[in-house]
């Protein structure tokens, strides 16, 4: 099995720690995180939760001065613990080109089978303009390379600059699959979920997406609150019709449905296959939807 690398980059302030700590939250996945402050004290690390093994790199950038010591992190992690998935957080001043392309040596010459899986850049929006004015292409570096971009401070901006804001981000990276949600303001967001259904739907999106415009990378999650009661062959059909196009492309849906009689289920719904089981207790209904085009109406309509 494949060691999965994931680079949390973002410039200074953006919330590289806080978001580390909600993706890794309630993970079976055995995790190793390389911390790298510009500083001589670490305090990002003093903050990561969880039962990880953390390497910090203070006093120094990893793609320059710090490279060597990178580079060993990175191999004794993996050689000396059973890992699923390696997460570096770089420093906020780091060019993340020259990260990704460091990434990508190791990966090759590593004894043990390692890929980069996610390169996720975390943009602060209500200072977007001025680190974009005052550090340019410094700046936009992390933007340009990554593949999945998260948007926070989204309650400091005013809604139609936060649309201007998407439109250039598209401009400068095209590929990248931009969350809308403020995942900084809203927790209760699981993004887990968005990271899984990009990496488990890779080929579908491709496919989906041969023909569309930049624009429509774009993704979006949908909540129900408390959705209706279904018999058991009434959700089936409900599964079966997530994955007509006219709802948009559904990537990843999960939740809890009250079932006549007084009974409880979990389902799971990726493009390929959905399942679900019979709980042993009531809990309280809710259903997740995300995905590339939703349409609302139509999906709240089905539940």
């Amino acid at each position: 099995m494949s060691i999965k690398i994931d680079i949390i980059s973002g410039f200074l302030g953006a919330g590289k720690t806080t978001f580390l700590n909600e993706f890794t939250k309630n993970t079976d996945e055995k995790i190793a995180i390389i911390e790298n402050e510009f500083g001589d004290v670490s305090i990002d690390s003093d903050l990561i939760k969880g039962d990880f093994t953390v390497k910090e790199l203070p006093s120094g950038c990893i793609c320059c001065s710090l490279i060597g010591n990178f580079k060993e992190a990175i191999l004794s992690l993996s050689e000396e613990v059973s890992l699923d998935r390696i997460i570096i957080e770089p420093s906020g001043v780091a060019m993340l080109s020259d990260i990704v392309k460091l990434c990508e040596n190791i990966c090759k010459t590593s004894k043990k089978e390692m890929t980069i899986n996610n390169v996720i850049t975390i943009v602060d929006l209500s200072n977007f303009y001025e680190y974009e004015d005052n550090f340019g292409n410094f700046y936009l570096n992390q933007i340009k390379n990554a593949n999945i971009i998260l948007l926070s401070h989204l309650k400091e901006v005013d809604k139609n600059q936060i649309e201007i804001i998407i439109d250039k981000l598209i401009s400068y990276n095209e590929e990248a699959y931009i969350i809308e949600e403020d995942w900084y303001f809203e927790r209760k967001l699981n993004f887990k979920n968005y990271i899984e259904a990009l990496e488990t739907n890779k080929v579908n999106i491709k496919e989906n997406l041969k023909e569309t415009s930049r624009i429509k990378k774009l993704l979006k999650s949908i909540t129900i609150d408390k959705p209706k009661i279904f018999t058991e062959e009434e959700l089936k059909e409900v599964l079966e019709l997530l994955k007509d196009k006219k709802h948009g492309y559904v990537l990843r849906s999960k939740g809890i449905i009250q079932i006549e009689k007084g009974k409880t289920v979990h389902f799971d719904f990726t493009p390929n296959n959905y399942s679900y089981e019979y709980m042993d207790e009531i809990c309280e209904s809710k259903v997740v939807i995300i995905g590339l085009l939703l349409n609302t109406k139509l999906i709240k309509e089905l539940f």
